[in-house]
């Protein structure tokens, strides 16, 4: 980045792998290394504004100030990012449909079972 001053550094974000589930394992672990990640990059000297993690399980599971900015997803189209076992489930009951995907399939693929795939 030192070597490209016309770039800034504006933010940083990751995206929680298991923030849906009522286990909030995982989701500590990842926040605790992203402050890590961050504390690297401030070390460095730079001072990113945003930092964000959170996507639609975080905005209802996260409650941290270090966070400044959120994404939400699938809480667009009024679906509950958290498992029903969650205890902060009750806090999506209020969602409502505010966005709609429409598309035009232009492929269909056969892929082998267990493969990974990606969107």
């Amino acid at each position: 980045m030192r070597s490209a001053p016309h770039i800034q550094l504006e933010g940083i974000m990751s995206h929680l792998a298991e923030a849906d589930n009522a286990d909030g394992t995982k989701t500590n672990e990842q926040i605790a290394r992203f402050k890590s990640m961050h504390k690297i990059i401030s070390d460095a000297g730079f001072s990113p504004t945003f930092r964000h993690i959170g996507a639609s399980a975080g905005l209802f599971s996260i409650d941290d100030p270090f966070f400044t900015a959120r994404r939400p997803g699938i809480a667009l189209y009024g679906y509950s990012p958290l498992s029903a076992e969650h205890p902060k489930q009750h806090l999506t009951k209020p969602l409502q449909v505010c966005a709609r995907v429409t598309s035009t399939i232009i492929g269909i693929r056969t892929i082998p079972a267990n493969e990974r795939i990606g969107y």
